[in-house]
């Protein structure tokens, strides 16, 4: 066997060469990387519209000839798929060529925090290379040292120790230490201790996550060895959670937005705390409530095209997400920005005006050296607000009445307001931890000692 020079096998060897294109376009200017993904649409929906019988008869009604060059104004033609349609008509999706063996798909499940679950599958042979090419992409423009160690804090993994940094970083570059604990098993005390003893340089994890960590850590009034980056996923960060990184653990948080669908979405910039969408694989559109495009600035619905999804094309496909979008960036991406990744359209309150305003309350403003460590929203059917909050002191009825006007302020006075501190405060069965909860039935007075407005 040859020592030297190295040579790579096929898999890895593509990964590179399609690192090396990624970052070739994200440099392009921006109606190059228009032009391009124009001919990749095309190609995409010639393909839905030859072996998918649902795309098919779409396509047709929306009057676009799947033979004729396609131009990216073309795609608004068709409607939102939303989640419903891929769960009435997954089979009618599907577009498998002849030949297509069963490796080549994979399915998928979504975790249903949109309060509707759907399956859909991804062709293998594109997906698999292009989404670890993109995660080099994203640990490349983080300028992450693979010596070092890492730690990784999430629920789908299991407990190991003495490991290592995986694929696709491993394949071409030296492989540090790395420990995994899974968040289902290993409670933030524990996971804070291991922290405490190796010092890992990046921690890989969910906002939510980062923020009991620190809380912990605020109880026990310890000082924490440095982190250089938590590398966040699967829920949106906000600017609180993004200092109290900083003041914590002195660290940056770098995020990436995905979907269990369509994988990366856009990774953090470099150089701020947006985004860059990864449009050599992805359209992300962001649309207001009449499917029309929001300028930047203006919060608005997620609509993705998947431009490889060819085992079943997902077509401004509606994810449930509500996000921004922003203007140019000045660190040389020339890749769409967006400003923010607001959440789940469930996590927004909805005034009787129609407005949307955000449950990620930073509720630290309204009672300063509170030591909030912990906040969940919940909403019931009768319209009442109930705010759980785990604090680092006692939260006297003044101080809960001032936080119930604070939330009601917010919301323009739309709700009556409960608030409640509890010694902890149950995610149980939830995959991801989301700000604002829905409770299928009325707000009980009896037994609660709550401030409300």
């Amino acid at each position: 066997m040859v020592g030297f020079p190295r040579f790579l096998p096929p898999d890895q060897l593509l990964v590179r060469d399609l690192l090396g294109q990624l970052r070739a376009f994200e440099a392009a200017p921006p109606a190059i990387q228009r032009a391009t993904q124009a001919v990749q649409l095309g190609s995409l929906v010639s393909h839905a519209a030859a072996w998918s019988p649902f795309w098919r008869a779409r396509i047709a009604a929306a009057g676009i000839d799947p033979r004729a060059p396609f131009g990216m104004e073309m795609l608004t033609r068709l409607p939102v798929l939303s989640r419903a349609d891929v769960q009435a008509n997954a089979a009618g999706m599907r577009a498998h060529v002849p030949g297509t063996g069963p490796g080549d798909v994979e399915p998928t499940s979504t975790s249903g925090s949109t309060g509707l679950a759907v399956r859909v599958e991804r062709f293998r042979p594109l997906y698999k290379p292009l989404y670890e090419a993109a995660s080099m992409l994203d640990h490349q423009w983080h300028q992450r040292d693979s010596r070092r160690m890492l730690g990784i804090y999430v629920r789908t993994v299991r407990d190991a120790d003495g490991t290592r940094w995986g694929p696709p970083i491993s394949w071409f570059e030296a492989a540090g230490p790395a420990f995994l604990r899974s968040t289902a098993t290993t409670s933030a005390e524990a996971f804070l201790d291991i922290m405490r003893e190796r010092q890992p340089a990046y921690v890989a994890t969910y906002p939510s996550a980062l923020r009991a960590l620190a809380a912990v850590a605020l109880e026990r009034g310890a000082t924490m060895p440095p982190v250089s980056q938590f590398i966040t996923s699967t829920e949106p960060v906000t600017a609180a959670t993004r200092a109290l990184a900083r003041r914590v653990f002195g660290a940056r948080v770098t995020d990436r937005y995905s979907c269990e669908e369509c994988g990366w979405l856009a990774h953090q910039c470099p150089v701020h705390d947006h985004y860059h969408v990864l449009s050599a694989n992805v359209v992300l559109e962001v649309v207001d409530d009449d499917s029309q495009p929001c300028p930047p600035g203006q919060i608005g619905r997620v609509l993705v095209t998947a431009l490889h999804s060819y085992a079943m094309p997902l077509i401004r496909y509606e994810l449930g997400d509500l996000a921004v979008l922003g203007d140019g960036c000045d660190c040389g991406i020339t890749l769409p920005v967006l400003a923010g990744i607001e959440g789940r359209e469930r996590e927004f309150f909805v005034l009787p005006d129609g407005t949307r305003r955000s449950a990620a309350f930073n509720l630290a403003l309204a009672e300063p050296g509170m030591d909030i460590l912990e906040q969940q929203m919940r909403q019931y059917s009768c319209g009442t607000i109930e705010v759980l909050l785990r604090a680092g002191r006692p939260i006297d009825d003044a101080g809960r009445a001032r936080i119930a006007r604070f939330v009601g302020g917010l919301l323009d006075n739309a709700f009556p307001v409960r608030v409640r501190q509890e010694a902890s405060i149950s995610w149980t069965g939830q995959r991801k931890h989301l700000a604002l909860h829905r409770v299928e039935r009325p707000y009980a007075e009896e037994g609660r000692a709550a401030a409300f407005l």
